[in-house]
């Protein structure tokens, strides 16, 4: 069955390590019930979407190529999981409320520009 999860995040974190960007949106900052990781670790003999990775409390293991569209605003972020990614973890979409600082929301949607900047995913964006 495939299915929308839905929670509330108050952390954010954006940060870069080794050359990778990472995305952490989660309801605790040290113990997180519920959280999404979004990483791009951009290897030369893959696509550009498939570097890009996905975790998060639902399913076990990252997933890349899974993320099909974005869309945030300041009080939720929204993502659309592809088809065929969706069936094998049970979602097809990841809706998360964010009850977060401005700056924390401007770091969020920078990383999500940068990411996303050459994917064939589509973002919608509202400030």
């Amino acid at each position: 069955m495939i299915s929308t999860i839905k929670f509330s995040a108050n952390f954010v974190s954006c940060y870069t390590e080794h050359n990778v960007p990472v995305i952490g949106i989660g309801d605790d900052p040290e113990e997180p019930k519920h959280y999404i990781i979004i990483s791009q670790f951009i290897d030369k003999n893959e696509s550009f979407d498939d570097s890009i990775g996905l975790q998060g409390h639902f399913f076990e293991s990252e997933i890349s190529n899974a993320i099909k569209k974005i869309q945030i605003n300041k009080s939720h972020l929204i993502i659309d999981i592809k088809e065929g990614k969706g069936q094998k973890i049970g979602i097809d979409k990841i809706h998360i409320d964010l009850y977060i600082a401005n700056e924390e929301f401007e770091q969020l949607y920078q990383y999500i520009i940068d990411i996303f900047d050459k994917s064939t995913t589509i973002i919608e964006l509202k400030k």
